[in-house]
């Protein structure tokens, strides 16, 4: 069970980041929707979040839910901000979709589930984000935040250079 904050803080996070509350935002592997419930909070109202799991399709949720996976390849432009907390296979699409489409993103990986990469680095936690890192550097500043939660609490942001 994760810190009962850590959407609350870390769309505090991406609203200090990203205040233009206007972006269409794709929450990747974003389960219930407890971040985009957060991030509705500080104001955003164009956010899609993706999750694989059909048991959280529910009829009146499908304006703002896609319940497939979030690929980089497959989908189309349109995000201006990418956001995914704790993402397991998710984490290196969302960067790479980042990357390819050349928008901001927040990513804060939880644990080394490569889905669209090869990943041949440390198997540890430290090697997986300096890899995460490095998808990134061709095109975006990636700084890492930390966020005041209990748990995996390191959030890789990526602004554009």
């Amino acid at each position: 069970m994760g810190d009962r904050k850590r959407f609350s803080r870390f769309a505090e996070l991406i609203s200090q980041t990203c205040p233009d509350h206007s972006v269409r935002i794709a929450d990747v592997a974003g389960g219930k929707g407890h971040l985009q419930a957060a991030l509705r909070g500080h104001g955003y109202d164009d956010i899609v979040t993706f999750d694989k799991r059909p048991k959280m399709a529910k009829r009146h949720r499908q304006k703002f839910y896609r319940y497939e996976w979030f690929s980089f390849n497959k989908h189309r432009k349109g995000f201006g901000l990418v956001v995914a907390m704790h993402p397991d296979e998710g984490t290196d699409h969302s960067i790479l979709y980042a990357v390819k489409n050349r928008v901001p993103f927040l990513v804060c990986p939880c644990c080394i589930l490569p889905s669209a990469t090869s990943f041949w680095g440390r198997k540890s936690f430290g090697g997986w984000v300096s890899h995460l890192e490095g998808l990134a550097l061709e095109s975006h500043e990636v700084r890492r935040e930390m966020l005041p939660i209990a748990g995996r609490n390191l959030v890789l942001v990526g602004t554009l250079r």
